[in-house]
């Protein structure tokens, strides 16, 4: 992963907002493996004290796409992002932060708890997030049924 990369997600966390996204980690014997990481930021007191993470195996394309991303965030050629595809995940990220912090308020979340009930949810997020990105992009999507013409 490029620094850019690292540099934009602890950014974010350290600023008080949680992050989602693709995290290509290293192995202790050098090979490498891609996650799809939601990490939050825990605060007590109004201090950040930890940070928690849920990580799912991201879809092939989207490993490619971070691939290219990263490709070109390393060779300072990275293109800005749409406007559209950052609007739409950023209502998403609120919209699931609202009804984390609201879940955690009201008590129905612990500490034990958080991972396994957010993974289905952060599961369908990612999925939403990735197709929305494709629709954005102006790629099309072609299924079984489907041939391109």
């Amino acid at each position: 992963m490029p620094p850019a990369a690292f540099e934009h997600m602890w950014s974010t966390l350290k600023s008080g907002r949680s992050w989602m996204g693709l995290v290509k980690n290293r192995c202790k014997n050098g090979d490498h493996y891609w996650v799809s990481a939601y990490v939050t930021p825990i605060a007590k007191n109004g201090s950040i004290v930890e940070y928690q993470s849920v990580r799912t195996k991201p879809e092939p394309e989207q490993v490619l796409a971070a691939e290219k991303l990263y490709a070109q965030l390393r060779s300072g050629k990275a293109a800005r992002p749409k406007l559209a595809a950052s609007f739409s995940v950023k209502i998403l990220l609120l919209i699931w932060g609202s009804i984390i912090s609201s879940a955690m308020a009201a008590g129905m979340l612990t500490d034990t708890s958080i991972s396994s009930l957010l993974l289905p949810g952060i599961n369908a997020f990612t999925r939403c997030r990735s197709l929305t990105s494709i629709a954005l992009s102006g790629s099309r999507i072609v299924t079984a049924n489907q041939t391109d013409s």
